[in-house]
């Protein structure tokens, strides 16, 4: 049987351990000779562990000391994967077993998936809060703003109904026929702080922009057209 490091240094003071130069525990032993040892890598993350029980783990590390693969003697494994700002994006244990992570420009987690069919969706507003949460089981939860959607034919007949609504507020852009330059019948009140005038051949209100010529278009294109057949 192989004797301990304590038992081989002739150690009688227990606990008995050994560190390295960085101060990190390479060794530890007790009085009943139960020992652990432990090493390290060059940026001091552990990269080795083994009890006197048999039983050793191995670990293997990125460039940002985060753990991308570890084993032991059992024969149980796992996967680590990590994106450029160090969040995690997928793990796998020896089993089958796997994770997957979608992160959005600020870190939070936008979408999740497993190896068991199950997933989740995310969506956060610029102030960083949860407004939209949706799982494979059919949960969700909708805080987001609510947007109308509307068919060209509805902009259409609502842009209709504003200009009707805006001609019933400035009656002045307002004809009885859309050309004839008259007041609309019924509507001479509401002029009543404009001059008016009235056409000279048809006797009705003109409107201020007919004021100058003295008749409505309705009168003057009459006139014309007496005077060519004439």
């Amino acid at each position: 049987m192989n004797k301990t490091i304590a038992e081989q240094l002739d150690i009688k003071d227990f606990p008995f351990e050994i560190k390295d130069k960085n101060g990190k525990q390479i060794y530890y032993e007790n009085s009943n000779g139960s020992w652990y040892k432990y090493e390290y890598d060059q940026n001091g993350n552990q990269i080795y562990f083994e009890s006197s029980t048999g039983f050793w783990v191995k670990y293997e590390y990125d460039q940002n000391s985060k753990i991308i693969y570890s084993e032991n003697s059992n024969g149980y494994w796992r996967k680590d994967e990590y994106d450029q700002n160090g969040n995690q994006i997928y793990y796998e244990y020896s089993n089958g077993y796997w994770v997957k992570y979608e992160y959005d420009q600020n870190g939070k987690i936008i979408y999740y998936e497993n190896s068991n069919g199950y997933w989740e969706k995310r969506k956060y507003d610029q102030n960083g809060n949860k407004i939209y949460f949706e799982n494979s089981n059919d949960y969700i939860i909708d805080n987001r703003p609510k947007v109308v959607e509307l068919t060209i034919d509805q902009i259409a007949t609502k842009l209709n109904i504003d200009e009707e609504s805006k001609a019933q507020e400035y009656p002045e852009s307002l004809t009885d026929d859309g050309e004839s330059g008259l007041i609309p019948e019924g509507q001479e009140d509401e002029w009543d702080d404009v001059e008016q005038e009235r056409c000279t051949l048809c006797n009705k209100v003109l409107k201020p922009s007919k004021i100058k010529r003295g008749t409505c278009d309705i009168c003057e294109n009459e006139e014309t057209d007496y005077v060519e057949e004439y």
